[in-house]
């Protein structure tokens, strides 16, 4: 099959609601594009750099738990400073929380 042939799926109303519904991806299929190929040759290698580092890791797992952990501790610390800014836009009534940035990550 042509790729440029591949439909992903359907969106089909469901109790209401618009779900999108996949469709199987059980076959092979081809490109002529060369500048697709290219991209794909690109992403191939970039996939094995990175689990070239994997294995330079002891323990994969424990790093990545690590990772998660302080993304979810600074994930709640804006969270936190949000929860005091609306606290004192609504004792004060006179701020907007839209015109509020958050400190750069």
């Amino acid at each position: 099959m042509n790729i440029s042939e591949f439909k992903s799926g359907n969106l089909r109303k469901t109790n209401g609601y618009d779900a999108f519904q996949p469709n199987k991806m059980d076959t092979t299929y081809e490109w002529t594009d060369r500048e697709l190929t290219s991209l794909q040759e690109q992403a191939s290698i970039r996939l094995g750099e990175l689990n070239a580092f994997a294995h330079l890791v002891p323990n994969i797992d424990h790093f990545i738990r690590m990772h998660v952990v302080k993304e979810a501790n600074l994930s709640s610390r804006i969270d936190e400073h949000r929860q005091i800014w609306r606290k004192l836009c609504y004792a004060n009534r006179t701020c907007s929380l839209k015109s509020v940035t958050i400190g750069e990550r």
